[in-house]
């Protein structure tokens, strides 16, 4: 489902990530921990191509990234991370449901009425599938 192959990042001439190789398949849950500094925010935001690798392949939902059109591979990817922390002064306004929710439709913050559907996918939430 998702795949890092051999991926390499390099910032003014440091590897941030070298040689990396992971794969998360379909109904798995993981979680990343490391010391700060250590590529978590880098490796993840490779997969929403906030930054580009400098080497290696990336493989999401059967598409290549650099040959496929990488955008439908981006709003299905959902991650969590502490560098929230910035936006506490809109979160700590709401409830679990709503940032439940905001997760879903990809923003910070409801800006607006959820469908029926979305209602259901957040009422029937289950960590533990």
């Amino acid at each position: 489902m998702i795949e890092f192959k051999n991926i390499n990042f390099i910032r003014d001439g440091d590897y941030i990530l070298k040689d990396i190789n992971l794969k998360i398949n379909k109904n798995e849950n993981w979680l990343v921990l490391g010391p700060n500094g250590s590529g978590k925010s880098t490796l993840f935001s490779l997969l929403k191509a906030y930054t580009i690798a400098s080497a290696g392949d990336i493989e999401v939902f059967g598409k290549s990234f650099g040959f496929d059109n990488w955008n439908c591979v981006k709003e299905k990817i959902r991650i969590v991370s502490s560098t929230m922390d910035k936006f506490k002064d809109v979160l700590y306004k709401e409830s679990v449901y709503e940032i439940v929710l905001s997760g879903l439709k990809n923003k910070i913050g409801i800006y607006e009425e959820e469908s029926e559907d979305e209602k259901n996918l957040v009422e029937n939430f289950d960590v533990y599938p």
